[in-house]
């Protein structure tokens, strides 16, 4: 009994830092990860991952493929050969997914570790990263406590399940954490690099790209956003020769986009009424397609929106996340907006932070709360095979 009182004490004591939250979650996450890997989960015979995963010589059969049942084969798969101009639809779904995680991944399998096993401990490292920045990201303008506080909650929330996969999350947060640090403290050389990595490394990179530019417009800061703005602009434009000199085609990316189920274009946000008629057309509690539970978050979204236009002092963060938040209008179907949602948390700090509610402490319930559905997310992940 005594060693379990010290292991609440270690646990509670870490609860008050930037570095115990991390280290604390992380211990939960991957022993829940081990655990679920231990089991031995099988994919099924119709999962597209399965055909990815022989592209990466890893075994469907093998305890590890469960890493491997969303997109992450996909980034190894790439990293290994790259783009093709093939027109299959088999290769063509690849076109869909960005350049900057591939090309870590390259660099990571260099040292001659195995493929899953590098791109996993990288992307652990990469999301360790993006939670420390984060935490800095929000002390330039809020306490410890405040920013202590809106790290567990970032990571309580259910779909920060995916920074811990081999997948974009962990290393878009990174790159939008020191954006913020370094248009905060006018570091004009840093916050450059940031903007020209961030179109590179998904597509809501290109929305840094809007939102910069708008901060120009709307501040007429030219000192402060003119040079991000070009080089995220630039940014942009190097992702799209990448994919010229890969593939043959500019838009091979944007193209792919419409092989998946979501079918996402930014001329949808022009009809309203396809908008609501998708978003009307509901006939699943939460798996890929007609998502109840993606509908419902969207309305808590519209809810937040208002929150985050009337208490987020930073421009950059405020445009961003308005802006993130309607991806769902891209699709007629609201397509996984769970996962999207995660993105526009990094204004979180802003939508907490009220005197009375800060002073109440930790949020323990919340947190024990993500924990469960996280474990939930796993099962349904190895079981149906989608966690959105």
């Amino acid at each position: 009994m005594r060693w379990l009182l010290l292991v609440f004490a270690f646990f509670r004591s870490g609860t008050d830092t930037c570095w115990g939250a991390i280290v604390i979650w992380k211990l939960v996450t991957v022993l829940t990860w081990l655990l679920f890997i231990l089991l031995k989960p099988q994919l099924s015979l119709d999962n597209f991952a399965r055909n990815e995963m022989e592209n990466i010589n890893v075994l469907t059969t093998s305890r590890y493929a469960a890493w491997m049942s969303w997109d992450g084969a996909s980034y190894q798969h790439i990293a290994l050969h790259w783009y093709g101009d093939s027109q299959t639809i088999e290769d063509r779904l690849y076109h869909a997914h960005y350049p900057l995680l591939p090309t870590i991944l390259r660099y990571g399998f260099a040292f001659g570790i195995n493929t899953l096993t590098s791109s996993v401990i990288i992307c652990q490292i990469v999301s360790i990263a993006a939670l420390r920045a984060l935490y800095m990201a929000w002390r330039c303008y809020f306490s410890e406590a405040d920013s202590v506080r809106a790290i567990w909650l970032f990571c309580s929330y259910p779909w920060s399940l995916f920074m811990e996969q081999v997948y974009t999350e962990g290393i878009t947060v990174f790159l939008l954490s020191i954006l913020i640090i370094a248009t905060h403290k006018n570091r004009l050389l840093l916050a450059c690099l940031t903007a020209l990595l961030l179109p590179c490394a998904r597509p809501t990179g290109h929305l840094v790209t809007v939102s910069l530019v708008l901060c120009l417009m709307v501040t007429r800061d030219i000192k402060r956003w003119i040079w991000p703005s070009i080089a995220a602009s630039a940014g942009s434009g190097i992702y799209f020769m990448v994919m010229w000199l890969s593939t043959g085609d500019a838009w091979a990316g944007f193209s792919a986009q419409q092989l998946y189920p979501a079918k996402g274009t930014l001329l949808k946000l022009f009809n309203p009424l396809e908008i609501l008629h998708g978003f009307a057309n509901v006939t699943e509690t939460h798996y890929m397609h007609k998502s109840l539970i993606d509908r419902i978050l969207f309305l808590c979204f519209i809810l937040e929106a208002w929150i985050i236009a009337a208490r987020c002092q930073n421009l950059f963060v405020k445009l961003f996340s308005l802006i993130a938040g309607l991806i769902p209008g891209l699709s007629n179907l609201f397509f996984s907006f769970a996962r999207f949602h995660l993105l526009c948390l990094i204004s979180l700090p802003w939508t907490i932070s009220v005197k009375k509610i800060s002073n109440c402490g930790y949020a323990i319930e919340i947190i024990i709360v993500g924990l469960v559905l996280k474990a939930a997310l796993l099962w349904r992940h190895w079981t149906f095979h989608w966690a959105g």
